[in-house]
């Protein structure tokens, strides 16, 4: 017989058991002793998890087949405020290797730790991309050990296209955007981290990252000072804080130099030297002839520009004769040339002409042209004056000589030497086949 009414005073403990209860009797849970926990929304291999008081849930996005545990969101270790826990795949019985693997339909992640080998292996797509080695290289795009701390392996050719950054196996880059800004590689060899030995610093000068590459050293600790800069054009700059050196060395003869080619080098081409402000100094030409800019040459023990050798000249000019009152003598064409060499301000002439014609000629003095005018000087200092020969004239050869020529023109004075101060005509002791030669040299 079922129990249908009961009070508390009838109820003894331990009573009633299940047979007495109906089994749709609903009796709340606050009737009971203690309040048991009720599982909510649980399917199978689901991880249930305390969602509250007395409640226990099943979580859909967390599941446990027994082997495989399953979490689809995110996984945190630890908090915001604790960062010091960690996840351990440990089992020192075991040789191989434990994994993190994240599945993507398009690019798989897989992070491998070797505990045969001692490194740290990292793969995309199935193909290892970087590796850490137990000595603490990094090998990247290869397994290779036998390299510096650190190996990029990768076919990439970076002539094919020198502007485009994927032909290149390291690219460094910042975004500041600005053209003040730079960006570089430092060197430190030393425990002391705080300093900087050398570097290597791009500076941005205009938009699309162009710019100088300048290299720096180290002078004394603490500071660094740049010695070398490319700019954007090919001008190489040393040292433009101080004096720049470059120095060349070689253990024999020709295994150092300097080589200057055309634009394709593949030929001998110019080298022009010139200054900041623009103006030339000299050119190495492509014959191996070295030319000065008007003006410039070679200084020696003295700096002043009264010492400069800065001319350098050699050739042959057409002789004329002219007569210093009046008449012509005509030089023949076929014998009209005398030779000169300049070096410096000296002008050497030597040679013989010949005479085809005269017409009246008459004169103190018969002028010899110069191939540049001698120079001006104090006193009789700038005379021009040398050794003359005069055959088949009307006089004796020694009867004509050159006359000290006073400087600032561009003759030189034949006339008498068989008087006391070289009077007489000496324009009319010409014939019409006189030979002239002469040697003489004079200042410019």
């Amino acid at each position: 017989m079922a129990l249908t009414e009961i009070n508390s005073i009838s109820i003894k403990d331990d009573s009633i058991v299940n047979a007495d209860i109906k089994s749709d009797a609903a009796i709340a849970l606050s009737k009971l002793a203690s309040t048991p926990a009720v599982l909510t929304g649980s399917t199978n291999n689901t991880v249930c998890t305390v969602t509250g008081a007395n409640a226990i849930a099943g979580e859909a996005n967390l599941t446990f087949d027994g082997s495989d545990l399953n979490v689809v969101g995110e996984v945190q270790i630890g908090n915001t405020s604790n960062h010091t826990k960690e996840l351990r795949f440990a089992d020192s019985t075991r040789d191989d290797a434990s994994s993190i693997h994240v599945d993507n339909s398009t690019a798989d992640l897989l992070i491998t730790n070797d505990r045969g080998t001692g490194s740290i292996r990292l793969a995309t797509n199935s193909a290892e991309r970087l590796r850490i080695h137990s000595d603490g290289k990094v090998s990247i795009g290869s397994a290779e050990t036998s390299t510096g701390g650190l190996l990029i392996d990768k076919n990439l050719t970076a002539e094919s296209d020198v502007s485009d950054k994927n032909n290149y196996h390291l690219v460094i880059r910042s975004q500041t955007n600005s053209n003040t800004s730079k960006l570089g590689i430092a060197f430190a060899n030393t425990t002391d981290d705080t300093h900087v030995g050398a570097a290597i610093l791009h500076h941005r000068t205009s938009t699309d990252s162009i710019g100088d590459l300048a290299f720096y050293t180290s002078p004394t600790a603490g500071t660094t000072t740049e010695r070398l800069r490319i700019t954007s054009d090919g001008t190489a700059i040393f040292d433009p804080n101080a004096g720049g050196t470059l120095s060349i060395t070689g253990s024999s003869a020709h295994t150092s130099k300097v080589i200057i080619g055309d634009n394709a080098n593949t030929g001998a081409g110019n080298c022009l030297v010139e200054g900041a402000d623009g103006g030339d100094y000299f050119t190495i030409q492509s014959n191996g002839n070295v030319k000065f800019a008007t003006g410039n040459g070679i200084t020696f023990d003295d700096s002043s520009t009264s010492a400069v050798l800065d001319d350098y000249e050699e050739g042959t000019y057409t002789a004329t004769l002219t007569c210093l009152t009046s008449g012509t003598i005509t030089v023949d064409s076929s014998y009209d040339q005398l030779a000169y060499t300049k070096i410096g301000r000296v002008v050497y002439v030597t040679g013989r002409i010949r005479v085809s014609a005269v017409s009246s000629p008459s004169g103190l003095q018969l002028r010899l042209n110069l191939p540049e005018a001698s120079a001006a000087s104090t006193e009789d200092a700038g005379r021009v004056t040398g050794y003359v020969y005069v055959q088949n004239g009307t006089k004796d050869i020694q009867d004509y000589t050159s006359m000290p020529t006073a400087g600032g023109n561009s003759h030189i004075n034949i006339g008498f030497a068989d008087t006391a101060d070289s009077t007489g005509d000496v324009c009319a002791a010409i014939d019409s086949d006189t030979k002239v030669a002469v040697n003489f040299h004079y200042t410019t």
